[in-house]
């Protein structure tokens, strides 16, 4: 719920703007999905910690000792922690949004709807990015097999290496615009775009 907060506390900066003071290609939907940025983290993290947690406690013998397999024992956690993270990025999600554009419609600048074009399908790859970033998250905690060292990783790799990312790698956008799940290619959410959607140029008309 985090992510949640964090959405609608970027949605509030704009009490007593109008529409007029929006930037050009300001989407609210956008807007509305800066949670992910948070919560990416967190699910990562959860993926992480699924391995982790037990080469710290020690109980990785003990799971390996009921699943001599590490192929399958790695498999069943990938599975758990996918279906989390689902459950975690659809609340996320659905409910970021929902309370974000009611936010943006209270302060009388232009919302989108659920049923408006590109807006399922951006809500869709902001779902399935958070579920991918957990099982990224496994993967870390397989490889390091340290909790402190997976948090270092994934924040590295999520938030401060793409948000140094030059200019000319992105096709020379600047940074506040969406990522690129409703568009051709796909980017990493951070820092500066804190969403993984482009504008839905429809929304809010």
């Amino acid at each position: 719920m985090a992510g949640v907060a964090l959405g609608a506390v970027g949605a509030s900066g704009l009490f007593g703007a109008s529409p007029s003071d929006l930037p050009a290609g300001w989407d609210p939907t956008a807007t509305s999905l800066k949670g992910v940025l948070l919560a990416q983290v967190v699910v990562g993290m959860l993926g992480a910690l699924s391995i982790t947690r037990e080469y710290d406690t020690g109980m990785i013998g003990t799971s390996l000792a009921t699943i001599p397999s590490r192929s399958r024992l790695l498999t069943a956690k990938a599975a758990v922690v996918a279906a989390i993270a689902f459950v975690i990025g659809l609340v996320t999600t659905l409910a970021s949004f929902t309370l974000v554009q009611l936010v943006l419609s209270r302060a009388g600048l232009p919302a989108a709807s659920i049923t408006d074009p590109g807006i399922v399908r951006a809500l869709v790859g902001a779902l399935l990015y958070l579920t991918i970033i957990a099982l990224i998250g496994v993967a870390v905690g397989t490889m390091t097999r340290s909790t402190t060292g997976s948090l270092a990783v994934l924040v590295g790799a999520l938030l401060l290496v793409p948000d140094n990312e030059p200019a000319s790698l992105e096709g020379g956008e600047r940074p506040g615009r969406g990522g690129g799940w409703s568009g051709r290619r796909p980017k990493p959410v951070r820092a500066s775009h804190a969403c993984p959607v482009r504008p839905v140029r429809n929304a809010g008309r």
